[in-house]
């Protein structure tokens, strides 16, 4: 038990609608906004704009939160609406700590450009503004977890979106590899390994590789199927398989990045954990059940992180089923791919969800229960989602940042392959997908209405089982 299902049972059941009471046979042959990665470039040119000082949100209305980042740069034209929450002109009110002087620059997803000073999840700057002169463009990275086929680090061409094995690539072969995630200071990844039931953690260097072996590793009773980071890197939160349906928590060691086990793991009754994810306000913990109906929240202790469950929790009994959980990255908004795809609306103040008027959005997206197949991309405009069969699929949906609603991006679905999971580099240019047959297609990201186009060279030979993303920036 504990196991993701082999690829022969993946292909007689359709993974949408189907209650799956154990989803984890063991696996003969030979796992995303996620962790998705916290800062992008800074030293974008763009117009000047007044930066207030404040906490860790981009400029403009209702700026996305993550990690500090510093302000933009100096001269350009400014752009005329943000991206989330309403409008944001040159010289707005972005909260950047000591932000001063942060710019307004290309709507691209690879500029930091911004009125006043962005900081955190990258490319806030206003719809229709144009980038003004040259800018730093930093490294991208991809680390692809899988089953059997070890952990994978690689380099993104940040012009074309190819990938490149780094050097020492894979490592760790053949461990059943079940989730990656990357720290937001960019400078750890770390890695859920199932069958010897640890955590390790790895440093990154400044090329991006990793080392042979892990810095640390740590030790659970269960098989680790999911794992997240809070959005302030100070928690780590690891699920557990039916084995012993625990949710354990770690205090992250911001020097080195080692986990130590804080408090006794919390136990789920009824069902075991199928995904865990943190809510970017480093609030909140939710995670979808293997077994049972509905998605459980809990607050997390800002000094010990242990978890305390929601009032309101479980939320969406008639919607959810295990499956991925996305957060849209200024908060406010919950995607979950289990039997479909829905959203809730998160409040603020109490974590209780809501769910979005026209959930579910698809009925046609699903992968394996702790699989991370949903995506969405740094600026919050568009969300992206797989179907591993019945026929596989890649689909796009914009955002509509007032109310979480989804409208399919133009065009069809895009079909073929195996897609696992999917995952959206750093600066929203390319999305990839994993699929379960040791290759990755990689797509470029029309900014403008989020249409996708497969690049030259994709699918390519990189991969393998059960594929997982997380992404960071060089630092």
């Amino acid at each position: 038990m504990g196991q993701k299902l082999p690829l022969s049972r993946r292909v007689v059941h359709s993974r949408m609608n189907t209650f799956r009471l154990s989803l984890f046979i063991p696996v003969l042959t030979a796992i995303a906004l996620a962790g998705a990665c916290a800062s992008d470039d800074s030293n974008v040119t763009g117009a000047s704009g007044a930066g207030a000082s404040g906490s860790t949100s981009h400029a403009g209305a209702s700026g996305y939160a993550g990690s500090p980042a510093p302000a933009g740069g100096t001269s350009g034209t400014a752009g005329k609406s943000g991206t989330s929450g309403g409008t944001s002109e040159t010289g707005g009110t972005g909260d950047a700590p000591g932000g001063t002087g942060g710019s307004a620059g290309a709507d691209d997803g690879g500029a930091l450009g911004g009125a006043s000073g962005d900081t955190g999840n990258p490319a806030n700057a206003g719809s229709g503004g144009e980038a003004g002169g040259s800018g730093e463009t930093r490294q991208r990275f991809a680390y692809i977890a899988t089953f059997l086929n070890g952990l994978l680090p690689l380099s993104i061409d940040s012009a074309t979106g190819k990938l490149s094995a780094l050097p020492g690539s894979p490592i760790n072969k053949p461990a059943q590899l079940y989730a990656v995630s990357v720290d937001p200071t960019q400078r750890f990844v770390y890695t859920a390994e199932q069958s010897a039931k640890k955590i390790n953690t790895y440093a990154i260097a400044a090329d991006g590789s990793l080392p042979a072996q892990p810095n640390s590793s740590t030790t659970i009773l269960g098989r680790p199927t999911s794992l997240t980071l809070d959005g302030k890197g100070r928690f780590a939160y690891v699920a557990s398989s039916d084995e012993d349906k625990s949710v354990y928590t770690f205090k992250i060691e911001p020097t080195t990045g080692a986990l130590t086990a804080s408090g006794e793991a919390l136990k789920l009754e009824a069902a075991s954990p199928a995904y865990v994810a943190a809510d970017p306000s480093g609030k909140f913990v939710y995670l979808s059940q293997n077994g049972a109906l509905g998605l459980r929240g809990y607050r997390i202790d800002q000094t010990t992180g242990a978890l305390s469950e929601l009032e309101s929790s479980p939320h969406g009994l008639a919607q959810v089923f295990s499956g991925a959980i996305v957060f849209h990255p200024a908060g406010g908004f919950l995607f979950s791919a289990g039997m479909g795809l829905n959203a809730f609306a998160i409040d603020a103040a109490t974590g209780a969800l809501t769910l979005v008027e026209g959930s579910p959005f698809s009925t046609q997206v699903s992968s394996d229960p702790s699989a991370t197949n949903i995506a969405i991309e740094p600026r919050g405009k568009y969300l992206y989602a797989t179907n591993f069969s019945n026929p596989p699929r890649l689909f796009g949906f914009a955002i509509d940042s007032l109310s979480g609603k989804l409208t399919p991006v133009p065009g069809e679905p895009i079909k073929g392959g195996s897609p696992y999971s999917v995952g959206v580099e750093p600066a929203g240019h390319f999305v990839f997908v994993g699929n379960d047959d040791g290759t990755t297609a990689a797509f470029s990201l029309q900014s403008s209405n989020g249409t996708l186009h497969e690049i030259e060279g994709s699918p390519f030979q990189i991969g393998g089982l059960q594929p997982e993303f997380a992404f960071a920036t060089a630092h």
